[in-house]
C-alpha cells in the first residue's frame, strides 16, 4: 500500500462524486516494468471505486527532482516518471523523499 496521509478537507463531495484528498509519499523501493508501480486501490482512499485519478507531481525534499505520477487502472497502481529524463523511474529507486498532493474522485 502506498504512503497516503489524508488531508483536512472542508467537503468530500464534488457534484455526485466523492472526493479524496491525500498527501502522497513515493515508495522505497519503486518497482517498474509495466506490472507493478505503486499499488493503490479505491479502499486505500476510502472510496467505493475510482472514477477519475488525475496525474499529479511529486518533488523531492531538496526540490531538485520532479516526478510525474499517473494512475494506471490496468494494474491499479501509480506509475512514476522522471521529469528530467522522460523515462519511468528504474526498479529499486528510493522515492521516499519525494511527495505531493493528490485528489481522487470516486
Amino acid at each position: 500500500m502506498p504512503t497516503l496521509t489524508q488531508k483536512k478537507r472542508s467537503k468530500d463531495v464534488f457534484g455526485s462524486q466523492r472526493v479524496a484528498l491525500f498527501s502522497y509519499t513515493g515508495p522505497n523501493p519503486y518497482v517498474n516494468g509495466g506490472t507493478q508501480g505503486d499499488p493503490v486501490v479505491a479502499a486505500d482512499l476510502g472510496l467505493g471505486g475510482i472514477e477519475v485519478f488525475p496525474a499529479f507531481a511529486i518533488v523531492d525534499s531538496a526540490g531538485n527532482a520532479l516526478y510525474i505520477c499517473i494512475y494506471d487502472p490496468t494494474t491499479a497502481s501509480i506509475r512514476i516518471w522522471s521529469e528530467a529524463t522522460g523515462q519511468e523511474v528504474a526498479n529499486g529507486v528510493d522515492l521516499s523523499a519525494a511527495s505531493g498532493d493528490i485528489i481522487v474522485y470516486g
